[in-house]
C-alpha cells in the first residue's frame, strides 16, 4: 500500500506490536520506491525491542528497527521529494547508528530538513552527545 500510495499524508504505525526486522526492512524498502509519496507524518514510536537474556538477566539485544530495517527507512527519509513535517521514532530501541543515519538523512535532505517541525527520537538508551557529534561529522563538519 506504501509503495503505491500517492495521497496518504500522515501514517501512524505507534506500538504495532509487530517484531520482525524483515517487516520493517521491506516497508523501508516501499517508502524508497515511492516516487509519489506524500506522507508528511510519520509516527513508528513504541514498537517492540527484542529482550534476551544473559546470566539471567534481561538484555537489550537489538531493535526492529536498527540495523537494516533503520538503513532501509533512513534512505527513504534522504530521498523523500514531499515535506516531512512530523517524525516519531522515539522508545524503538535504536543504537546511535540507527539515531545517526537518521539525523543524516534529515540533514542531507532538503525537503526533510527544511520543512520538519516534530522530531521525536527520544527513550532510545543512547548517548545523544555522541550520537550528534557523529552525524555533524557524516554532513561535513
Amino acid at each position: 500500500m506504501v509503495q503505491f500510495n500517492s495521497r496518504m499524508e500522515t501514517l501512524i504505525l505507534k506500538q504495532t506490536g509487530c517484531n520482525k526486522s524483515q517487516v520493517w526492512e521491506a516497508f523501508g524498502e516501499a517508502l524508497n520506491k515511492n516516487k509519489y509519496l506524500a506522507i508528511s507524518t510519520l509516527d513508528l514510536s513504541g514498537n517492540p525491542i527484542e529482550v534476551g537474556s544473559f546470566l539471567g538477566k534481561s538484555i537489550w539485544t537489538h531493535s526492529i528497527l536498527q540495523d537494516a530495517g533503520m538503513v532501509k527507512i533512513a534512505s527513504a527519509i534522504q530521498q523523500w521529494r514531499c515535506p516531512l513535517r512530523y517524525l516519531d521514532v522515539s522508545n524503538t530501541g535504536l543504537s546511535k547508528h540507527g539515531i545517526g543515519n537518521i539525523l543524516a538523512s534529515i540533514a542531507g535532505n532538503q525537503n526533510v530538513y527544511t520543512t520538519i517541525e516534530y522530531l521525536n527520537i527520544g527513550d532510545n538508551k543512547v548517548n545523544f552527545q555522541i550520537c550528534l557529534k557523529n552525524v555533524y561529522l557524516r554532513v561535513g563538519g
